[in-house]
């Protein structure tokens, strides 16, 4: 398996954590709090047609943006 080389041939599952501490902006100006990003849409596309996960089909990309966006006004 060469997962990034242009003749990537498979999926490399791997493991990793991160964390983000999300507040409802108005609780956030309230208590002085720095602010780098509010976010204004989300959008997700998993209908569950396509073989996995891992290959996600551009259609579907497509509709989660296009969800988001309109999401966010």
């Amino acid at each position: 398996m060469r997962p990034f080389d242009t003749d990537a041939d498979g999926t490399l599952i791997g493991e990793g954590i991160g964390m983000l501490a999300l507040r409802r902006l108005e609780d956030a100006e309230r208590d002085g709090n720095k602010i780098y990003a509010v976010i204004r849409g989300i959008g997700s596309a998993s209908d569950g047609r396509h073989k996995s996960i891992y290959a996600p089909a551009a259609s579907g990309q497509h509709l989660a943006i296009r969800r988001a966006y309109e999401d966010a006004d």
